[in-house]
């Protein structure tokens, strides 16, 4: 097992800004909307890890209701690794970066989510 800190809440990630940690959560595929407006219902391939507590834990300009979560990598996931997972409770060992870079400044979008970075292997949670 780990000697890592473990990344399970909102609070635990404004505390492990920049570390290497173990975050334990529920992987969740990310649903994006196909326009602006319309529900999110489009699955691209990125996932996320759904941690207890709120967003405003870590960052109090984030909606009130909120859940505190983490994206694996920038990258869309293995396809396996999503069906064997999706709605599971896992835990992945990686960097937490609260605020990554933007891919591109010149471009207007979305302030990046807080991101785990230099990812190991996702498990399922003990």
């Amino acid at each position: 097992m780990s000697q890592l800190p473990v990344c399970k809440s909102g609070g635990d990630m404004a505390r492990l800004d920049g570390q290497r940690v173990r975050a334990i959560g529920i992987y969740r595929r990310e649903l994006v909307a196909k326009k602006q407006g319309d529900e999110p219902t489009l699955f691209l391939g990125h996932v996320e890890i759904e941690l207890d507590g709120r967003a405003t834990d870590y960052d109090p300009s984030k909606w009130e209701g909120a859940p505190a979560k983490l994206q694996l990598g920038t990258e869309p996931r293995p396809e396996d690794e999503v069906a064997a997972f999706a709605d599971k409770a896992v835990e992945v060992e990686g960097r937490l970066v609260l605020s990554p870079p933007v891919a591109d400044p010149d471009v207007a979008q979305e302030d990046p989510q807080p991101t785990l970075f230099d990812l190991g292997e996702v498990r399922a949670a003990r």
